[in-house]
């Protein structure tokens, strides 16, 4: 079972914890678990793991499991726990059609004003990802893939725009993943 594999020292999905602010530390290494799929859709999270593995109390893991939910990574059932969200078709559609939306609008909103040290810094992107692609390293492509959009959200200028974008990214990233497998 995959929890058993978890629990191994030289399988250990999570380092400790040694920084000031552990639940962002804490949420940081979930997502990052979820997001690279080292912990799999409908995976159970058993906070003892987590706890023993980070070397954190279980606050800040509750704390971040709570956060993960809200950014639609996790779904937690009374009396059952904590779960990697699994994505449906719907909710894969409604995920990139959102964000579609999003980052249309904000190259709407950039294309009059875009410097052009943005334009290049957009280029240089591109060229990062050519290069990944080339090269077959497709987590790299999915790391300069994101950077990419986060900066065209960047230069939107658009607090709420920002907002909603971000709302979604981890989702993003997550299917990115999934997709790629």
């Amino acid at each position: 079972m995959w929890f058993v594999y978890l629990f191994k020292k030289e399988n250990m999905v999570f380092s400790p914890i040694r920084t000031a602010n552990l639940r962002a530390d804490v949420v940081a290494q979930i997502r990052q678990a979820i997001i690279e799929g080292q912990l799999k859709p409908g995976d159970h999270i058993i906070e003892k793991m987590i706890t023993d593995q980070l070397g954190v109390s279980r606050t800040p893991v509750r704390e971040a499991l709570i956060l993960l939910e809200s950014e639609g990574l996790i779904v937690s059932t009374p009396h059952r726990g904590s779960f990697v969200r699994t994505f449906n078709r719907a909710d894969v559609h409604e995920i990139f059609t959102m964000r579609t939306s999003l980052e249309n609008l904000a190259g709407e909103l950039i294309i009059k004003r875009i410097s052009d040290e943005e334009i290049a810094d957009l280029g240089g992107l591109i060229r990062q990802q050519r290069e990944a692609i080339d090269r077959g390293d497709f987590k790299d492509v999915r790391t300069i893939d994101m950077a990419f959009h986060r900066t065209l959200i960047d230069h939107a200028g658009h607090s709420l725009l920002k907002k909603s974008w971000e709302a979604i990214v981890a989702q993003i990233a997550a299917l990115l993943y999934l997709r790629a497998e």
